[in-house]
């Protein structure tokens, strides 16, 4: 499994801001380093290293930031931010694509993302048979 397709940008932010609607919530394109930040840019960086399990296993942030040609002095945090920002505004899309592709990548854990509600394991996933014995 490898990156996904990145469409053209137009086609991107269209399809982003209707995923993220679709979610419920609000599309708002975040800040970095001062000025808006160019999702379909930061989408395809990320997708060219190989998605984001590579580029957080590989901790190549940095490069991606570097890549928006955005001046980094004085940004201690900015390969936080943008992994930050990725995971929750680019990482559920990047999964959408995944399963759109028929991609067979591993569904990512990034470390920042909060769980939903009631995302308990069942007991078929705890490896049980999800029935009670004798029943």
């Amino acid at each position: 499994a490898g990156p996904v397709h990145v469409p053209d940008e137009i086609v991107f932010m269209n399809l982003l801001e209707a995923f993220t609607l679709r979610l419920g919530q609000k599309f708002r394109v975040p800040t970095f380093c001062h000025t808006p930040l160019n999702m379909h840019k930061v989408f395809a960086e990320v997708q060219s290293r190989g998605g984001y399990n590579a580029v957080t296993e590989a901790k190549l942030w940095k490069d991606v930031c570097r890549s928006l040609h955005c001046d980094l002095k004085g940004q201690t945090s900015a390969s936080f931010s943008m992994r930050n920002i990725y995971e929750r505004m680019l990482l559920p899309f990047e999964v959408h694509l995944e399963d759109l592709q028929g991609g067979a990548q591993p569904m990512p854990t990034p470390s920042a993302m909060p769980t939903p509600c009631g995302s308990e394991p069942t007991s078929a996933e705890k490896g049980g048979e999800g029935t009670t014995p004798g029943g």
